[in-house]
């Protein structure tokens, strides 16, 4: 009897502690389903009327379009190159005799879009692109000191070119090399001397840069701060030449020959990767 009591009383007992249990337990476990990191978004169900977040729809992008080339460009002279907004192309003519200045008649609705020929400049060359888009830099072909009888490098004609192909002499350059000033109002270039030149883009003329020491035709481009950089093989040195007649200042480079052809800048201009010949020894 003894014996049954204490079963019972232990029964009786443990009753309220399962209880305790139990009931801690779902508190516990309301409180973690409760609890969400404060820098996260609210669930639907937290939220009275909440619904489920739906993610994101991903915004297509713009449709990809082509240019149908006139038939009187040429196709295998190099892809024609587009100003600044892509609205004015310059190519080859079918015959490779002249420049092409060709319009994109703009078409919001169109995937292709056409194009036309508004000037052939025969006898031209492009240089490049003006920044605005609205007008480029361009050479003629023919040598235009070819009967002067003095032992010079062939020069030719350098022009600005408008949308309607109309041309405007800027001067004369041996442009074995040539390089646009970041704020485009200077052309850099050579005259028939090998000396260093730059030649105004608004038509104000050609003006020899006094300070410059001679060399190699080997023009870098421009820095950051407007000097013209070049390399002399003499010293193996790249000079840089400030156009305002301020001091040359000397840029040593050891172990190379020769420093030119394709020169790559940085967007601020304040560096420059350039192709260099260099003695090793392996030789050269």
């Amino acid at each position: 009897m003894e014996g049954r009591a204490s079963a019972v009383l232990r029964v009786v007992v443990a009753l309220p502690l399962a209880c305790v249990l139990i009931v801690g337990a779902l508190w516990l476990g309301q409180s973690l389903r409760a609890y969400r990191d404060p820098a996260a978004s609210p669930a639907a169900s937290q939220e009275p009327g909440g619904q489920a977040a739906a993610s994101p729809t991903p915004q297509p992008g713009p449709p990809m379009r082509s240019i149908d080339l006139p038939a009187d460009v040429a196709r295998n002279a190099g892809a024609p190159v587009p100003n600044a907004d892509g609205s004015y192309l310059v190519g080859r003519t079918a015959d490779y005799k002249s420049l092409a200045v060709i319009r994109v008649i703009a078409d919001r609705d169109a995937l292709n879009l056409r194009s036309e020929v508004v000037a052939a400049l025969p006898d031209t060359a492009f240089l490049g692109w003006m920044p605005d888009g609205k007008s480029f830099i361009a050479r003629g072909n023919t040598v235009v000191n070819a009967a002067s009888g003095k032992a010079q490098m062939k020069l030719n004609d350098v022009f600005r070119v408008d949308l309607a192909g109309q041309r405007t002499k800027l001067g004369e350059a041996w442009l074995v090399s040539a390089s646009l000033s970041p704020d485009a109002r200077l052309l850099a270039a050579f005259d028939g001397d090998m000396r260093l030149i730059v030649i105004r883009i608004d038509g104000g003329g050609t003006q020899l840069v006094a300070n410059d020491q001679g060399g190699a035709p080997s023009l870098l481009g421009w820095d950051g701060s407007g000097a013209i950089l070049r390399f002399d093989e003499r010293g193996a040195t790249v000079h840089r030449i400030p156009t305002a007649g301020a001091a040359l200042t000397d840029l040593p480079v050891n172990g190379a020959r020769y420093i030119g052809g394709i020169t790559r800048w940085s967007p601020d201009h304040r560096a420059a990767l350039v192709s260099a010949t260099v003695t090793t020894s392996a030789g050269v």
